[in-house]
């Protein structure tokens, strides 16, 4: 059998936001994406399985919690290829909802998300920038969630700073 262990490029990327979290104490941490990433190019949705996915986030969740419990994830391409329920509610139960005592608002069952840090005036908004659409890789903001970012996300207090993080550049669906 394949090792869980080895995902996302044999954890170096891991590793090096860890180490670097050690290094110089930092207010959050924010993983961009492509949690779990196959291995020397195998097919990801033979990879990984929906059994150890849990547990694989799990352990991922505990390990950046280690740095810093201010920790933040977006949902990537790669971590949808491999999901056997739609990527939207799948990732916002396995990697947001868990953070959900630090974060401002959320939409239910959506990988998007805000959160605000009020003794810094920043607001931190996390987006969906890629999904799957009739069996096709899809990249961009669906309406609902561009609806969304412009009627609440955005409104931040006045004289706040707001920082937009993404998997991929942010833009309309399929460009």
């Amino acid at each position: 059998p394949k090792d869980p262990q080895k995902t996302e490029k044999e954890n170096n990327t891991h590793q090096t936001i860890l180490a670097f979290a050690k290094a110089f104490p930092t207010d959050a941490i924010v993983h961009l994406g492509d949690l779990l990433f196959a291995k020397n190019g195998e097919d990801e949705t033979n990879f990984f399985n929906d059994a150890n996915i849990d547990l694989l986030y799990g352990q991922l969740r505990e390990r950046f919690a280690q740095a810093n419990e201010n920790t933040f994830f977006v949902a990537g391409n790669h971590d949808e290829h491999h999901m056997q329920e739609p990527v939207r509610e799948n990732f916002f139960r396995r990697m947001v909802l868990p953070q959900k005592q630090r974060i401002t608002a959320l939409v239910e069952n959506e990988p998007y998300y805000y959160v605000d840090f009020p003794e810094k005036q920043v607001r931190c908004i996390f987006l969906m920038s890629s999904h799957q659409e009739n069996g096709e890789q899809r990249y961009g903001m669906y309406k609902k969630q561009a609806d969304w970012l412009s009627t609440d996300a955005l409104q931040a207090p006045d004289g706040w700073k707001i920082l937009l993080f993404s998997h991929v550049y942010p833009g309309p669906v399929g460009y």
